[in-house]
């Protein structure tokens, strides 16, 4: 019959150190519970307004939390920040966050950029913010709100921005023509494959991107191809009819039997008639000179 070992008093006084380091976080972990589902509304438990306020929102917020203390130590830093993360102080559908931005160079007043979108919620407050400067780059937003003109504004301007980050400039037409053929429709169509699924060529489709996809779906549709498009004409080889390739351009040739009778002439030794006309003239006027 085995015997256990005896623990060591060193080793009773760490196992009881543990078991006591237990029971307190054990006792920490639910007075914290207590504490935070008794918490309500930040704004009902206190709010201090400046003297010469004029606005209806509180200068600042006030809570006031109550604990026993019992002489354990209470990390107040995590309790509070578990607290604020439940309490809703003021909040905007649609918007996450935002930020004041100070006004930078050549402007007088700051901006506030949101992360969100929710142009109804600033035309409620048109005395305090100037709608007129409100920039969005959610196209699909602006297009809901503002109409497709200016979703069309806002796709030349942020293509513009990204551009200009690196230097690089790029005309206002060549920008208008992408933000045309994007809201041509009245709608916001994307430069990927799923927005030129709408394209009539299937050659043009082709050359973009999923080849095998628009062919399978080309030929099992029996779709066909008017070549129109200047990517459809490159593939077979032909120029495009677009530009200069819009129009011919040959030489005027004389017809077969006026080229026939010209030989005949030179043949004979027969000069141009007008030629004749030229030297007939030629020789009148030298003849009232010598007279």
């Amino acid at each position: 019959r085995s015997r256990g070992v005896p623990a060591s008093p060193e080793q009773q006084d760490v196992a009881a150190a543990k078991a006591a380091a237990q029971r307190e976080s054990e006792w920490l972990e639910s007075v914290r519970g207590k504490l935070i589902d008794g918490v309500g509304p930040l704004v009902d438990f206190g709010e201090t307004r400046a003297p010469d306020s004029t606005t209806p929102h509180a200068s600042s917020l006030w809570l006031e939390l109550e604990m026993p203390l019992r002489g354990e130590r209470v990390l107040l830093v995590p309790l509070v920040e578990e607290v604020v993360s439940k309490v809703l102080v003021r909040s905007t559908p649609g918007l996450e966050s935002a930020v004041v931005v100070p006004p930078g160079k050549g402007a007088k007043l700051p901006t506030v950029m949101t992360s969100g979108v929710n142009f109804s919620a600033l035309a409620d407050i048109a005395d305090e913010v100037d709608v007129n400067q409100v920039v969005s780059n959610d196209v699909n937003a602006v297009l809901k709100f503002y109409g497709v003109e200016a979703a069309r504004a806002s796709i030349v301007n942020e293509i513009r921005s990204v551009f200009g980050v690196y230097g690089i400039h790029v005309d206002a037409r060549h920008l208008g023509l992408i933000a045309d053929y994007m809201t041509h429709e009245g709608g916001y169509k994307p430069l990927n494959r799923n927005g030129i699924d709408s394209c009539g060529s299937p050659l043009l489709k082709m050359s973009f991107e999923t080849t095998m996809n628009f062919l399978e779906q080309a030929t099992i549709n029996g779709d066909v191809d008017p070549l129109n498009s200047s990517s459809a004409s490159i593939i077979l080889g032909r120029p495009p009819k677009h530009g200069t390739g819009s129009f011919g351009l040959h030489a005027h040739l004389p017809r077969e039997e006026e080229a026939g009778d010209e030989v005949a002439r030179k043949v004979a030794g027969e000069a141009d008639p007008r030629q004749l006309k030229k030297v007939k003239k030629a020789k009148k006027v030298k003849s009232g000179e010598a007279a």
